[in-house]
């Protein structure tokens, strides 16, 4: 397994609505870990840069423990094993710079199109994939969900013509949003409520990265609610046949605006959301 550790600092564009680093922004530090560390095992970025060799993702995860605000300050410790099958599977952690203390975690696993040559990299120590990543369940058809036509954005692209985990956070994001304004939780129903959710994490698959450009449809759907935790699946399916090529079950913090700690979710809440539970309590 090779180690390797960069420093990061946010900037006003990394924050949200919820004045906090959005997720898409880990990933992107975690992003220069991967591709710094590749270079550290031997690989030019000159090779690299030419070849425009793509990395696609199969499985993501991402996890957070300690929200960021403004010119916080981040060591980002990038962990890699490559297994047999030329897959390289990543350990990702974000902490506070000098600390112990752990702001993110993210996993991934995937392959280049090419196999590049990596040197000095010791054998995998078996990584337990299973229980690295949660299996996703089928939808089991026993609630509504909210559809929308999306598209695969063209200025989403990296530098290899590829999408990158923070281009399917992305997404995932734009569901998240398509499914409130669906349900009518606008930002004066939210005060109103003083109820917001916020994103803890996500288990994502990848069936095939949508192409550039491509016509898409997201359908978004409560997996269910447990006391503080709303868990959201949504599916990203091609328009022209409906072959599902994301899942992703995101975990959700229900969250008392004004003091900014966990809550139940109250009637007026449930009742908006009700009808696209799958599992209710």
């Amino acid at each position: 397994m090779k180690t390797s550790k960069i420093k990061v600092k946010t900037r006003f564009s990394d924050l949200d609505t919820q004045r906090h680093v959005t997720s898409r922004t880990y990933e992107d530090f975690f992003l220069e870990g991967r591709m710094l560390q590749l270079f550290e095992l031997g690989i030019s970025k000159d090779e690299l840069l030419n070849s425009r060799n793509q990395f696609l993702t199969e499985k993501f995860k991402i996890f957070f423990s300690k929200e960021q605000g403004l010119h916080s300050e981040l060591d980002i410790i990038s962990k890699l094993e490559i297994n047999d099958k030329h897959e390289l599977f990543w350990i990702q952690e974000a902490f506070e710079t000098g600390t112990d203390t752990k702001v993110c975690v993210s996993k991934t696993k995937g392959k280049f199109l090419q196999e590049i040559p990596i040197f000095n990299l010791s054998p995998p120590n078996s990584i337990d994939e299973q229980s690295s990543f949660k299996e996703i369940e089928h939808f089991s058809k026993s609630c509504d969900q909210i559809s929308r036509e999306m598209f695969m954005l063209f200025s989403d692209r990296g530098m290899f013509y590829e999408y990158n985990n923070s281009s399917l956070l992305r997404l995932l994001e734009e569901s998240r949003w398509i499914f409130s304004q669906e349900i009518g939780l606008t930002e004066k129903l939210i005060h109103e409520l003083d109820t917001i959710t916020f994103f803890m994490g996500v288990d994502l698959k990848v069936t095939r990265i949508p192409f550039s450009g491509e016509k898409l449809l997201t359908k978004v759907w409560i997996h269910k609610i447990e006391k503080f935790r709303l868990y959201m699946r949504i599916d990203i399916l091609r328009e022209s046949d409906g072959e599902v090529l994301i899942s992703a079950i995101e975990e959700q913090l229900i969250v008392s605006l004004s003091k900014r700690r966990p809550r139940k979710a109250n009637d007026l809440f449930i009742e908006k959301v009700q009808k696209f539970i799958e599992y209710p309590n």
